[in-house]
C-alpha cells in the first residue's frame, strides 16, 4: 500500500526536450575568379536531424547589380553537388532545405572577387621558395601573407591562391621555417 501511495504522490518524471528537428544549412563556399574569368559558389553542406532522412534543397543565386537569377536543386548533404561558375560580383544566396515536411531557409550575401597577380602565387614565386626560408621571407618574396592557416602538432600550413580557378598551393612551416611545399593542390 505504501508503494502505491508513493507512486501516486511522487512528482512526474521530467522529460528532456527533443533536439530541434529543423534542417541545418552551412555557409556556401565562394571561390574567387581568375583575371578575366569566372569564380564560383558551391552549394552549402546541409543535413537533417536524422541520417535516415535525405535533405532536399534549392539554392537561388541573384546578382545584386543586375538582378540575374540562377536556381539549383539537389538531394543529399554534401557541398559541391551544384557549383555554378559566376562572374565577379556580389550575390544574394538563398538556400532552402526540407527534411520531410520541415523546412528552413538561410540567406547570405557573398562576393566573388577577381584574383590579382599581387594576391596570388605564381609558379616562378613558388619555385623561388626554398626549404628553411622564414615566413617573413616568403611573404616578402610572394607579396601575400596567404590565407587559412591551420596548425597540426608542430606544423603550420598556409594556403596561397594560384591564378587559375579553384587552384591553390600550400606551404608548410615548422618553427617559422619552410618545411615542405605543394604546387596547385586545388582542382582544374
Amino acid at each position: 500500500m505504501a508503494a502505491a501511495l508513493l507512486a501516486v504522490c511522487a512528482p512526474a518524471p521530467t522529460v528532456a526536450s527533443a533536439p530541434p528537428r529543423t534542417p541545418a544549412i552551412g555557409e556556401p563556399p565562394v571561390f574567387d575568379a581568375p583575371a578575366g574569368g569566372k569564380g564560383g559558389i558551391q552549394n552549402p553542406f546541409v543535413h537533417c536531424h536524422s541520417y535516415r532522412i535525405e535533405p532536399r534543397a534549392v539554392m537561388a543565386i541573384v546578382n545584386s547589380q543586375t538582378g540575374w537569377l540562377s536556381i539549383h536543386r539537389w538531394r543529399g548533404a554534401l557541398p559541391g553537388v551544384r557549383f555554378p561558375r559566376l562572374r565577379p560580383g556580389t550575390y544574394q544566396v538563398e538556400t532552402t532545405v526540407w527534411c520531410g515536411r520541415r523546412g528552413k531557409t538561410a540567406r547570405r550575401t557573398v562576393t566573388i572577387k577577381e584574383k590579382t597577380r599581387e594576391g596570388t602565387l605564381s609558379r616562378a614565386e613558388f619555385d623561388a621558395v626554398r626549404r628553411g626560408m622564414t615566413y617573413e621571407e616568403v611573404t616578402a618574396l610572394v607579396g601575400t601573407p596567404g590565407r587559412d592557416p591551420s596548425t597540426s602538432r608542430d606544423t603550420t600550413s598556409i594556403t596561397y591562391d594560384n591564378m587559375a580557378f579553384w587552384a591553390w598551393s600550400i606551404i608548410e612551416y615548422r618553427n617559422d621555417r619552410v618545411r615542405a611545399k605543394y604546387w596547385k593542390v586545388g582542382h582544374d
